[in-house]
């Protein structure tokens, strides 16, 4: 499953080059995977109300082009694998033309209130297809 949205870069998002800051970046992959999960009927609130959360332990970002204010882009994200404890997010920012502007992953691992990696709970292999035990 894919999610994919399309947002207008605002001049509150820029750094002082006159294209978006960095972090943006990052804001904008973190709505996507927001996204995916709720296309799904989970949500980052939901796990965080469990006993088991998803944290972040590995992000890797190649920029491939600057993107300024006013300009349009698309977001899309997708699970890349699911592990016995972690999932990994593929992510890809395109500019209308096509043209990739940035591609991307995040891993993020489930944990239980004590911050130690647990199993990938049943619910969301299920929702997203992976089989039990299986990446």
């Amino acid at each position: 499953m894919k999610s994919s949205f399309r947002h207008t870069v605002g001049i509150y998002e820029l750094d002082i080059y006159g294209h978006a800051n960095h972090v943006q970046y990052l804001h904008w992959l973190e709505e996507g995977r927001e996204r995916l999960l709720r296309g799904k009927g989970l949500s980052f609130v939901k796990l965080g109300e469990s006993d088991r959360r998803l944290v972040i332990v590995n992000v890797s970002l190649d920029y491939k082009s600057a993107v300024r204010a006013g300009e349009e882009i698309d977001v899309e994200s997708i699970i890349d694998s699911v592990g016995r404890t972690s999932v990994r997010f593929g992510h890809r920012i395109l500019g209308l033309g096509g043209e990739t502007v940035l591609d991307g992953s995040v891993t993020m691992v489930f944990v239980d209130s004590g911050g130690r990696p647990v199993g990938v709970p049943e619910d969301f292999r299920k929702a997203f297809g992976v089989p039990s035990g299986k990446s």
